[in-house]
């Protein structure tokens, strides 16, 4: 008895759309530039730079909380970042580079607000409102 060996025929792929669901169509590609956005990720209306430097020029808000000196320059941090929805006024507060490492690179986020809220009493969000307040207050439209 001799065994006849045939090619069997390969599977067509699939055809999946933009979410990976199988559709009749072929994906197509995302645009590298966006003209409503004019190219920036998140749309230039959510960008306020006098408010991002007018929170520069205070102190590390973790620092006074802590009565701890100083060490690093401010930056502005976001309490709600960009990519979930965030905004510069109403989400920025002041801290300096070590606690900014401190809350994303060795705590993580949750934690780090957790923490600051439960043992030294600073509610980080609270602040952020209370920084957009102040700003409007001081600063004319």
């Amino acid at each position: 008895m001799t065994w006849v060996t045939r090619p069997a025929p390969k599977p067509k792929p699939k055809v999946r759309g933009k979410r990976g669901a199988p559709t009749g169509r072929p994906r197509t590609r995302i645009k590298n530039r966006n003209k409503k956005r004019k190219g920036r990720a998140f749309g230039a209306s959510r960008v306020d730079e006098a408010y991002l430097t007018w929170i520069r020029g205070m102190p590390c808000a973790i620092c006074a909380a802590l009565g701890c000196r100083q060490e690093h320059p401010t930056e502005a941090e976001h309490f709600v970042n960009k990519s979930q929805g965030g905004y510069d006024r109403g989400d920025t507060f002041p801290t300096c580079g070590a606690h900014r490492i401190l809350r994303h690179e060795q705590w993580g986020t949750k934690a780090f607000e957790r923490r600051m809220r439960d043992h030294f009493g600073l509610d980080l969000k609270a602040l952020c409102k209370r920084l957009a307040a102040q700003y409007e207050a001081e600063v004319p439209a």
